[in-house]
């Protein structure tokens, strides 16, 4: 459910068969480039700017890389671009083979990516796991990688069902107070498939309660699967989710969501 490859971008995809590795090697995060300065070749080729709005769709949520202009964010915009990461030296763009930079991906840069959303949200994990908010993650394009760029763009969104966005509240990312909108619901259809958004939109379940697991290794399926059933009791029925996949889990998410049936 949270974070989607692709959907969203992010992790899910790849992160749920990667072993977990000792260590957490992130990537560091920039500021952006100075707007005035021209590109020049070298890692920071194209960077996109820490603090910068952008508003795309489907299409571009699904996409590698959004060579699109940043908007202001005064206007409609659906993303927020939360930090700038960067490759390890020994990294290249989509090498040896595409299953396993984004192996490497999940190690060693999306934990930053993760990081970012929820320091952005002035939040702990625990609130955001309550929230339809999520992580998107973009490459440079063929043209900046040919120049050198070594960036990957994080960037905030909130889900709105079905690898949809809805647009982003009208004031900082920093959550105050979790609204309806922001609220994470889950809305599953009749051939069984799920997907979560705001509570705004039609949804059968909604985020309720959640549990904190301790530090340790990332358990497997069936142990999550245990820890769901415990911690998510109390209702007749109810839906439960892990929302940390491996690059949540070496960012720090450690936290089990429960979801109610919304009647």
């Amino acid at each position: 459910m949270r974070p989607f490859r692709t959907p969203f971008r992010t992790a899910a995809a790849l992160a749920a068969a990667l072993a977990l590795t000792a260590g957490l090697a992130l990537a560091p995060v920039t500021s952006a480039r100075a707007e005035d300065e021209p590109d020049t070749d070298g890692p920071t080729y194209g960077a996109p700017a820490v603090g910068e709005c952008h508003d795309y769709g489907k299409k571009v949520l699904l996409s590698d890389n959004d060579p699109t202009p940043a908007v202001g964010c005064k206007k409609d915009h659906t993303a927020y671009t939360t930090a700038v990461v960067y490759l390890p030296d020994a990294v290249e763009y989509y090498e040896p083979t595409w299953d396993e930079f984004l192996a490497t991906m999940s190690r060693k840069v999306l934990p930053g990516c993760a990081a970012a959303a929820r320091k952005a949200l002035e939040t702990n994990w625990r609130t955001y796991m309550r929230t339809a908010y999520t992580w998107a993650w973009f490459l440079p394009t063929e043209d900046e990688i040919a120049h050198g760029a070594r960036w990957v763009r994080c960037d905030l969104v909130l889900q709105a069902g079905n690898d949809r966005l809805q647009d982003l509240p009208a004031r900082s990312p920093a959550l105050k107070r979790i609204t309806k909108a922001e609220r994470a619901c889950i809305k599953v259809a009749n051939d069984g498939s799920w997907w979560e958004t705001g509570c705004t939109k039609k949804h059968q379940f909604k985020a309720t309660h959640n549990h904190q697991l301790p530090q340790g290794k990332y358990p497997s399926s069936k142990k999550f699967q245990r820890l769901g059933s415990k911690h998510c009791r109390g209702t007749k029925k109810y839906w439960w989710w892990v929302g940390s996949y491996r690059s949540e889990w070496r960012a720090g998410n450690r936290v089990i969501q429960c979801y109610a049936l919304d009647r």
